[in-house]
């Protein structure tokens, strides 16, 4: 296997036309044409998916993922988030880079397909040498990179401001492929681009297809972000399991062992990503600030974030149709429960450090503050069991009290009701008629129960007059959490919701929900949410949290490219929603940059 070897820009541009082995009065001589009269020059490019010394941005001790580019810490790329598959080249001339001036023309474009890498170890690679058209001798072009897109048509991409609008709707592809000898569906391809301005390409006049131009590594980043979450437990329980405390007194009230994590609030398939990088000048306004492309997040002295990145959408602004339907935050109830198939269990990725989970691959996603309806964040899912109860029991919260039946919250709310009429059966008398029901027993029942049994009584006996007869006992209490609440007691004395052939999943829980707001925990499952940090402005009181729809400073909640957000579960100080609301859990941020993997073996199978 030929490795093409590396030559610096200037120093070996001086030698190569020094060297020409034939002698002619204009160096351009030695220039390459086609019979057409285009030129031509041999080129190869070296590649890097990763920097070196990338970090974290943020305080582990205090949940304060700093702003900017620097940090605490670093994170390899996983299995193929390293791996390019192609790549498309574009050559220009200016003397700012990617920030020259919008009719800056673009030269050349090459692809390279996969069978013309080299791999030279360690997610560095390098291509075969070919020959690009219009490329000239003594010239130094500027280069932007686009990897695993596939093949690009770029008849329309005539100028530099072209392709800085390029935009992409898919920054990665889940397939069918063979991992570990295993066919699993996987996420693979993930876009990348040039992750930095500069890189360059100097033609030298004794241009070979044995001698091609050649650069340096140029560093890729990948489109989405990644984000992983870690869940060990108090200590002195097993793993995932946080024991839970009373505020005021600080005696344990329960335990809730997480049990996976969802993405909300994730920009769907439809919505574009910039293939690279843009961010505002420091200072400059969020909606009219001047853009510098592949440029770097700015911080204060206090690590502070003082510009933006931009999003394609991110000025304009973002609407319901942008984000994923089914977890989109404003969509999540009680009556559509599609978001409940997207709770990842088992890791995206496997072999990750310290027991971290991969739960997504979200697209960069930015606005100028936090918000729950904007905002990109993780609703984690537990089973929480209430001190005295068995894990996985099903029980109700109302009124900020747990009930392991809803008898027993009956009786809590008023135990006159509860034993004098409504479990009374020598007030159900024989013969009974509707008037007696509205005048002798209804009345004693105190209103507003959580249940709703009194109003549904109320209700069924509405202009009804004569003895009952056989309709009393559809009237009575079990028959109507059975028949109306789809709930039940089992031989075993515990709870049973969704009770009844053919049941919908989460009827007992929407009907209790809508009648007075209780809770309904089946098998004990709740939900806790968090909205993802990628900085901290060091105020807590602008805060995306609960009682506020929106807040936080400059790059406080946002996704950006590249980007590893690591979520730690330190503690949980209260049972979660019966859905995804308004309980949080308290977590440590850590916000890394990927950085290259050791090379793999890399198994090709056919299909």
């Amino acid at each position: 296997m030929k490795l093409i070897v590396k030559i610096g820009t200037a120093v070996a541009g001086l030698y190569c036309l020094a060297s020409c082995n034939l002698i002619h009065s204009n160096d351009m001589d030695c220039q390459h044409y086609t019979p057409d009269g285009i030129p031509f020059a041999y080129v190869g490019i070296s590649l890097s998916t990763g920097k070196a010394n990338q970090v974290t941005k943020a305080d582990d001790d205090h949940q304060r993922p700093t702003g900017g580019e620097d940090g605490d810490g670093k994170e390899d790329g996983q299995k193929e988030e390293n791996k390019v598959s192609n790549v498309t080249v574009f050559f220009f001339e200016s003397d700012n880079g990617i920030n020259g001036d919008d009719s800056t023309p673009i030269v050349a474009s090459q692809y390279w397909p996969s069978r013309a890498f080299l791999y030279t170890g360690n997610t560095q690679y390098t291509t075969d040498p070919v020959e690009v058209y219009n490329l000239e001798i003594g010239h130094t072009y500027d280069m932007l990179v686009m990897a695993n897109a596939g093949y690009i048509i770029t008849e329309d991409i005539k100028t530099l401001g072209d392709l800085r609008k390029l935009c992409t709707e898919s920054i990665w592809s889940y397939e069918l492929g063979w991992i570990n000898d295993q066919e699993v569906y996987h996420y693979t391809k993930f876009m990348m681009s040039s992750a930095e301005s500069g890189d360059k390409l100097f033609i030298p006049a004794n241009n070979s297809a044995t001698n091609p131009a050649t650069t340096s590594y140029i560093n890729l980043e990948r489109l989405s972000a990644r984000v992983d979450y870690q869940a060990k437990g108090t200590d002195g329980e097993e793993a995932g399991v946080y024991k839970v405390t009373d505020k005021k007194t600080g005696t344990e009230i329960g335990k809730a062992r997480i049990s996976g994590a969802m993405l909300i609030n994730t920009l769907n398939g439809n919505s574009g990503s910039y293939w690279f990088k843009r961010v505002t000048k420091p200072g400059e306004s969020f909606a009219t600030g001047s853009v510098e492309y592949l440029g770097e997040e700015q911080v204060k002295a206090d690590y502070v974030a003082t510009n933006y990145v931009l999003d394609p959408q991110s000025r304009e602004g973002k609407y319901a149709e942008d984000f994923d339907s089914d977890t989109y935050y404003p969509n999540i109830g009680y009556d559509n429960l599609n978001w409940a198939n997207h709770i990842v269990t088992e890791s995206l990725v496997s072999g990750l450090d310290d027991d971290y989970k991969c739960i997504g691959y979200p697209k960069e996603n930015v606005n100028e503050v936090g918000k729950r309806s904007h905002t990109t964040g993780v609703v984690f899912q537990a089973c929480y069991t209430p001190t005295g109860y068995t894990e996985g029991d099903t029980f109700f919260e109302w009124n900020g009290s747990m009930y392991p039946t809803l008898e027993k919250m009956m009786e809590a709310f008023d135990a006159v009701s509860w034993n004098n009429y409504i479990n009374n059966d020598a007030v159900w008398k024989s013969g009974l008629t509707w008037n007696e029901l509205r005048t002798n027993i209804i009345p004693n029942i105190k209103m507003d129960d959580p249940t709703g049994y009194r109003a549904w009584l109320v209700s069924e006996s509405n202009e009804k007059d004569g003895v009952m007869n056989g309709t009393k006992s559809s009237l009575r209490w079990d028959s109507y959490v059975k028949n109306v609440l789809k709930y039940n007691v089992g031989a075993d004395g515990k709870s049973q919701v969704d009770y009844g052939t053919g049941v919908e999943e989460g009827t007992t829980r929407r009907l209790l929900h809508e009648i007075s707001g209780v809770a309904t925990y089946k098998d004990g499952i709740c939900y806790y949410t968090y909205w993802i940090k990628h900085a901290n402005d060091q105020n807590d009181s602008n805060d995306l949290v609960k009682g506020k729809s929106e807040g936080g400073g400059v790059m406080e909640y946002a996704i950006v490219r590249n980007n590893i957000y690591k979520l730690r579960v330190r503690s949980i100080s209260t049972p979660g929603g019966d859905i995804p609301g308004d309980r949080f859990v308290t977590v440590n941020v850590l916000v890394e940059n990927w950085t290259p993997e050791k090379r793999e073996e890399i198994i090709i199978k056919p299909q």
